[in-house]
């Protein structure tokens, strides 16, 4: 039935996966290792509370993320903040949302039949490492392109492209769709934009 309903299946599969995580993570506190799966965001509010006390990222804050992540990052600490409440309790309630519009938006792709349930069912699996951390910002950009690009909308699909590009990288090899059906200006200023930024930021002493 869920499988149907791929928007609700997705939601239930994230909040099953949050509760054995949180079961796993209880189980195994006094482990000689205990399980590290949600170790992330304790990392990110680190980063957010260095970046919201007035550092700046890549030079006076050490950051292994690429651009957009800090994004997700810097708003999320903005909320903690504000609600007075934990940064690592509040990542995998956001990225729960996040990852139903990520499904939300494959509905948009039609490049092969039953797209979306099939997107759905793959995520399963990953669920409980996915509310943790920060990869469904990328697919979720990478989805938006492939589903502009399907409807021909080159020039939204190239800004999400150039949008995934900077928080990951991988999601440039995108850019051959607009290439190859003659938008090669296009291709190219999103490519060379790209090259720029991230060499920029390759650069700076705080990039790790």
């Amino acid at each position: 039935m869920f499988t149907r309903r791929p928007v609700a299946f997705v939601a239930l599969g994230s909040i099953l996966g949050l509760v054995a995580s949180i079961l796993l993570i209880e189980i195994s506190r006094d482990w000689p290792k205990p399980t590290p799966i949600a170790g992330d965001p304790t990392l990110y509010g680190q980063i957010a509370d260095a970046i919201l006390g007035g550092g700046i990222p890549y030079v006076d804050v050490t950051v292994e993320h690429l651009p957009v992540l800090l994004v997700p990052i810097l708003l999320i600490g903005l909320l903690a903040a504000m609600l007075t409440t934990s940064y690592a309790a509040l990542w995998p309630l956001i990225t729960i949302g996040v990852i139903i519009l990520t499904v939300a938006v494959a509905a948009r792709i039609s490049l092969t039949p039953q797209y979306q349930r099939r997107f759905a069912i793959a995520m399963l699996p990953m669920l409980p490492l996915i509310i943790y951390r920060l990869e469904i910002y990328v697919v979720l950009a990478t989805v938006l392109a492939i589903a502009a690009y399907g409807a021909s909308h080159y020039a939204t699909g190239a800004v999400w492209t150039f949008v995934g590009t900077l928080a990951k990288g991988w999601p440039i090899t995108l850019i051959g769709v607009p290439f190859r059906r003659g938008k090669r200006t296009l291709a190219g200023a999103i490519l060379g934009l790209a090259i720029v930024v991230l060499g920029v930021v390759a650069t700076q002493p705080g990039f790790q």
